[in-house]
This record gives C-alpha cells, sequence and structure tokens, in this order.
C-alpha cells in the first residue's frame, strides 16, 4: 500500500508513533482481561491504565496508520468515534454524571475506592478529544491547506498536554497531576500522550510542506538540525535534575521530619515533667508539712502554693487541690482551692463551691485517679476551672488511710502548646500528640479533634478512613519511626512520630508530599525559564553564525542570477577568509574568464561582420565594374555609395571617388578632420582617388580611427 507522505525519516517516525501507542493500548487490555495488574500498570509500576485509556490508544494508532496510506474516509471514522468517546467522558467529569461508558466493556477490579470506577483521567480524555478533532480535520478534503495548520496547533496542544503529564508524573506535582480523588494518569498514558500528538504534529508538517520549506534554506535547515537535538538533550538533562531534585527532596524531608519530631518530642517531655513536678512538689510539701495531718487546715497557704504553681508555668492554665469527700471539712463534702489564670495575673476561687461537683463520675480527672489511686492524666476536653479551655488534666493523688484525702489537680492548656510547637519555618507541617490509646491530646489541624479517637474517624476531605486507620495503627505502637498514607487527589500524608519520655503519648509531625515538593516545583519553573532563554540564546548564535556562511552564499546566489542575466562584471566581495571566501574568488576568477571568453568572442563575430561588409563592399563595386555597359561615373557613384556600409562606423561614414573630373559622393557627404584615402593609378599616372571621412571622432585603431583591414580594403 502506498503511503501519502514521501520523505523516509517522517515515514519511520510516524509508523513509530502508531506502533507504540497500539502495543502500549492492547498491553493493558489483556492485562484488564487476564487480571495482569503488570500488563495495566506499564513499567515502573505506576498507576494502572483505564480500560477506556487502553482502547483510545489502539484506536488512536490504527487511526494514524490508517491515514499516513491515505485511508481518509477509515480515519475520519475512527477520529469522530475517539472524539465523541472523549467527549462524553469530559461531560462527565463537568456535570458530574455517570453515562454509563466508564464501564462499558469491562468491570473496574483495580478502583475499588474511586468515586468513578473505570473512568479515565481528565488529561487523558482531554488529549483524545484534540487528537480525534485533529484527525478529523486532517481527513477531510474541502478544508484545503488551511486544514494542516488547524491540526499542527491542535496535535502541538496535545504534546504539550503529555509533556505536561509526564513531568508532573516524575515530580508528584498533585496540582497539575492529580485531576480528582484518585483519579490518576499513568506513566504509560502520559507517555502516549506525547507520541500520538508527535504523530499527528509530524503528519501535518509534512502534509504542509513545512520540511521542503525547512530544506529549502541553509539557515533554517541549520536551525532546525541544531535545535531539535539540543532541545531534546536539555529537556532530558533538565528531567534528570528534576528527578534528582525530587529524590533529594524526599530525603531531606525524611530528615526533617525526624529531627522535628525528636526536638518536640523532648521538649514536650521537659514541658510536661516541669508540670508534673510542680503538682508532685506541691503533695511533697504537703506531706511534709504534715498538712495531711492537721484537723485544721490552713486554707490561705494552699492558695498560696497554688497561686505559685500556675505562675511558674505558662503552661498551666489553672491548678486545684481537690479533696476527697469531707476531707477537708467534716461539715461540707467537697472543697477544692483553685488557682486559674487571668490576664493579668491570677484568680482564685473554690472550684466546688463555684463551678461544679467534682465526684460525679463524668469527671474523669477525679474518678479515674479515685479509682485507681494512682496519678494520671485524662483525655482533652473544655475545662470551666481554666476557663473552658481545651485542656489536659494530670491528678496527683494523695491518699490517707488508703482513701483518697486530696489530689493535687493541673490543667495543661492544650492551645498553649502552639507557642513552643509553631515554627514559622515549617508552616507546612502539622503536628500533634496522641495517646497510646488512639485520643488525640493536641492537633495543629483541626481542634475539633482533640478529645476524640483517631479509630473512630470517617472519611474526612482529604484521606479516606482506611488511610486513618494505617496512620493510626503506627501512631498507638508507641516506638519511633515514618510513614506515609494516601491522601484523596494521589497526594500523600508524610508523618515522623516518636514517645514522649514516660508520658502514654505520642508526638506526631507530618506534612503533604505536594507541599514538601515545593522545591521541587520552584526548580522546574526555573529550569523552564532557563530552558526557554538557553533556546532564544542559542537560536540567537545560531542565526548569526549560520550569517557569516549564508550571507557569501547569498551573495554568491545574487551574482549567479545576475551571471545568468547576463552581467558577466559581477564580482563576489567576501571579508572572510575561509573556505566561502575561496568560493567567492573562484566564482569571480570565472566570472572574469567568462567576461574575456566573451569579448574574444564578440570580438571574433565583431571581426566576422566587418568582413562581411567588407566583401559586402567589394561584391558591390565589382559587379558594377564587370557590367561594361556601366559609365565610368555610375561606376565611381556605386563604389562611393558601397563605402559607409563596408566600415566599422557605417551611420557617421562618408565616402567619395574622384576621377579626372568626375567626382561621386555619398549621401550626406560632410569632408572631416577624420580621413583615410588611396589613389587610383592608370598606368603610372594618378589620375583620382577615393576618400573616406568619419564625421566624428572615434578611438583610435591600427591607423588613425581607422582599421587596417579598412586601409586594405580601400585599396582593393
Amino acid at each position: 500500500m502506498q503511503t501519502t507522505i514521501n520523505n523516509k525519516i517522517t515515514r519511520t517516525i510516524i509508523y513509530f508513533v502508531s506502533v507504540v501507542p497500539i502495543i502500549i493500548g492492547t498491553a493493558a487490555i489483556l492485562g484488564w482481561h487476564l487480571h495482569e495488574l503488570g500488563l495495566t500498570q506499564g513499567f515502573l509500576q505506576s498507576q494502572h491504565m483505564h480500560y477506556n485509556t487502553a482502547l483510545g490508544f489502539v484506536l488512536c494508532g490504527i487511526g494514524m496508520f490508517l491515514y499516513l496510506f491515505g485511508q481518509k474516509k477509515a480515519s475520519l471514522f475512527l477520529g469522530i468515534f475517539v472524539f465523541i468517546l472523549s467527549l462524553l467522558t469530559i461531560s462527565e467529569y463537568i456535570i458530574n454524571i455517570n453515562l454509563g461508558i466508564d464501564e462499558l466493556f469491562i468491570k473496574d477490579y483495580h478502583s475499588v475506592e474511586t468515586p468513578n470506577p473505570g473512568r479515565m483521567p481528565p488529561d487523558a480524555a482531554l488529549s483524545f478529544a484534540l487528537f480525534g478533532l485533529s484527525l478529523m480535520i486532517s481527513s477531510i478534503t474541502s478544508f484545503g491547506k488551511v486544514k494542516h495548520q488547524i491540526s499542527n496547533v491542535l496535535s502541538g496542544a496535545l504534546i504539550l498536554l503529555g509533556i505536561i503529564s509526564f513531568v508532573a508524573f516524575l515530580v508528584d506535582i498533585n496540582s497539575i497531576y492529580a485531576w480528582g480523588p484518585l483519579v490518576v494518569t499513568a506513566l504509560p498514558t502520559a507517555l502516549g500522550i506525547i507520541l500520538i500528538g508527535t504523530g499527528m504534529f509530524v503528519s501535518g508538517l509534512a502534509d504542509s510542506g513545512f520540511w521542503e520549506f525547512i530544506r529549502r534554506s541553509i539557515r533554517r535547515k541549520m536551525l532546525f538540525q541544531i535545535l531539535l537535538p539540543v532541545t531534546i538533550i536539555i529537556f532530558l538533562v533538565a528531567v534528570y535534575y528534576i528527578l534528582e531534585a525530587e529524590n533529594d527532596t524526599k530525603e531531606q524531608v525524611n530528615i526533617q521530619l525526624k529531627e522535628k519530631v525528636w526536638e518536640g518530642a523532648n521538649l514536650l517531655n521537659k514541658k510536661l515533667s516541669a508540670a508534673v513536678n510542680l503538682g508532685r512538689d506541691i503533695r511533697r510539701d504537703l506531706i511534709n508539712e504534715g498538712i495531711v495531718d492537721q484537723p485544721v487546715i490552713d486554707e490561705k497557704n494552699l492558695y498560696d502554693k497554688l497561686i505559685n504553681l500556675v505562675k511558674r508555668d505558662d503552661l498551666i492554665s489553672a491548678a486545684s487541690i481537690a479533696f476527697g469527700p469531707y476531707q477537708f471539712n467534716k461539715n461540707k463534702k467537697l472543697v477544692a482551692p483553685t488557682a486559674r489564670s487571668i490576664d493579668g495575673g491570677v484568680e482564685v476561687f473554690d472550684l466546688a463551691d463555684k463551678l461544679y461537683d467534682y465526684s460525679q463520675k463524668e469527671i474523669t480527672w477525679f474518678q479515674t485517679p479515685s479509682k485507681s489511686l494512682q496519678s494520671s492524666w485524662s483525655s482533652p476536653h473544655v475545662e470551666p476551672a481554666a476557663g473552658n479551655k481545651m485542656v489536659s488534666t494530670y491528678s496527683v493523688v494523695i491518699t490517707k488511710d488508703q482513701k483518697i484525702w486530696a489530689m493535687i489537680v493541673v490543667h495543661l492548656s492544650l492551645r498553649n502548646l502552639d507557642a513552643f510547637l509553631e515554627d514559622e519555618e515549617q508552616s507546612n507541617f502539622t503536628n500533634g500528640i496522641i495517646s497510646t490509646d488512639g485520643i488525640y491530646i493536641y492537633t495543629s489541624s483541626d481542634e475539633r479533634l482533640m478529645g476524640t479517637n483517631i479509630f473512630a474517624q470517617e472519611d474526612t476531605p482529604i484521606m479516606l478512613k482506611s488511610e486513618i486507620d494505617k496512620l493510626g495503627t503506627e501512631f498507638v505502637k508507641g516506638e519511633p519511626g515514618i510513614t506515609k498514607v494516601d491522601l484523596k487527589g494521589y497526594d500523600k500524608f508524610i508523618s515522623a512520630y516518636a514517645p514522649i519520655g514516660n508520658f502514654n503519648w505520642v508526638f506526631f509531625v507530618g506534612t503533604s508530599q505536594f507541599s514538601a515538593l515545593q522545591p521541587v516545583r520552584d526548580l522546574v519553573f526555573e529550569l523552564t525559564l532557563i530552558f526557554g532563554f538557553t533556546l532564544l540564546i542559542l537560536s540567537v548564535i545560531v542565526l548569526l553564525a549560520t550569517n557569516k556562511i549564508t550571507k557569501p552564499i547569498a551573495n554568491l546566489t545574487t551574482a549567479a542570477k545576475e551571471l545568468a542575466n547576463g552581467n558577466l562584471k559581477t564580482q563576489v566581495i567576501t571579508e572572510s577568509k575561509d573556505e566561502t571566501a575561496v568560493l567567492a574568488k573562484s566564482f569571480s576568477e570565472m566570472a572574469a574568464q567568462l567576461e574575456e571568453k566573451q569579448k574574444s568572442q564578440e570580438n571574433l563575430i565583431h571581426d566576422v561582420g566587418e568582413r562581411v561588409k567588407e566583401l559586402s563592399c567589394i561584391y558591390a563595386v565589382s559587379q558594377v565594374a564587370e557590367n561594361t555597359s556601366n559609365s565610368l561615373k555610375e561606376i565611381l557613384q556605386v563604389t562611393a555609395d558601397a563605402i559607409p556600409p563596408g566600415w566599422q562606423y557605417p551611420d557617421i561614414t562618408t565616402g567619395r571617388g574622384t576621377f579626372n573630373e568626375i567626382v561621386c559622393t555619398s549621401k550626406n557627404f560632410s569632408e572631416s578632420e577624420w580621413k583615410q584615402e588611396t589613389e587610383i593609378f592608370v598606368g603610372e599616372d594618378s589620375r583620382g582617388k577615393i576618400e573616406v571621412f568619419y564625421l566624428e571622432e572615434k578611438p583610435m585603431s591600427d591607423f588613425g580611427p581607422f582599421m587596417k583591414e579598412e586601409k586594405d580594403l580601400l585599396k582593393a
């Protein structure tokens, strides 16, 4: 079958970019039917290719083959089919409906957690729409040459879309690469988009005569032959540096997370230990001072100790000495001297009188230690004694006769953790504290989570429950480590965690992979600017360099045209001393030689013409002389008239013949100073003469302005 494209290289390129998408698509289709995940993922174990995407690549490859071999009707039909399929998919995304085409051919058993199983990514759908439209326009003959320009624009956009998807895949750029919750472009899909775009682009250039346009100019040819490989090399080098930067950035992020988590865990251990020790110090003081055994307790002394406790640590928002039932006063069930930090100082009051009965079972900071008779932490809660702040409470138990005598209650404000956990340089990091039984003690991301169990969380806008449970399972182990879980939209959450001293709490620090890779995106932007600037500078350099070659060649071309038009005086002047100067010199010498030969030829032709005139003159005179019936005067008149045509400049030549008394002259006869003559002898007697006059001055020749041949003619 004869192809419509004659250029061998162009045909080879189109063959390649047609076959590869067919192979990629066919392999993925077989993988779906054979349940072989490796075939649907392709190399590098990327995301799997959806069935409709694979089918689209097969149809695109076949469509390019049909177009290449001139089967325009068949390629038009495939273009329409691909365009409609992709347009329906795009409509599903825009209108948020399911038209039933996503799993029309096979049920998607891979994307079980995807909201739209089987649906090809939006960039793949858009790419197929561009390809289908380009193939349709190229296959319609009535559009004329403008169809190639439209097709090139569409296929150029298709290539750009594929490159964006490819680079975005390499650097995990969520905002570019992920188009929705778990809708991800597979790496083979990105490469396939580039290939089908390249095929249509190269085909459009060939049909529009672009390659002939390039070949007709040395400058354009050199520019194309230099910039194309340089562009490919620069692109590959840029991709290499991006990959290296991505790996380095990920490694640096892991190091930063580990450093921050250990730094935070150690800091928290010191702060929490300091707060706990302050409460234990009060217990020790109360025991050492014998207050536990005193029948009457100095309440002012208790308040002083509490005020001092609250002032010594900004993490403590309130503190109480909560006595067991009837332990402070036999006539009063509950007494709880309390000091609370307020703006400008410390407020003191009796918790039991002013706020609530803390012996109720829902007050865990009192009930839990009362049952175990051991000091303990309570879960985060809103504490009225602390001004309705979110706190976590540590209760230090003081027993007497195996009963609760009192508790030193320390309320730690969880909001105050921000003061020393926040880091302005790491604003993209999330940190928090979680207990080993899964309770959120503190989190910088969402205060509403504090006091809730991580395993009770449902799906969130950014993370599925299954991924939350994976994260919680790692945290509650109480061991240091680093883990990564998936976020919706192909992003990931990377977190490091470490236990906080002897507390049953774990401190964690995390960030999204998208945020972590911001330096890589900055590098991509910088490389893009460098890439464009480099190509611009290189183009200027190539143009200036080729100008030194093309200018002499252009001069040679102009000179050759002048030479072809008969201007043999053409010379090529160049200031260079390279091969082009040698060529210019050779051309000038050739032109000079041609001019010399032309002059010789012209002289020869001129001489032949002169001889012809001389012969004509002699012939005319001899013809008259041979006729005996002609008189001497007639013969003399014919001779005078034959002189001007026989001489070099007939227009300004006059002649006169004199014999005895007979005088005959040519038309318009006039004498001048430029004269040539010969006498007429009869025997030895001079009887007359023949005279030739030039009426104007002419260049000097053999005898004045007259040639030797004219003198000989005159004698004849």
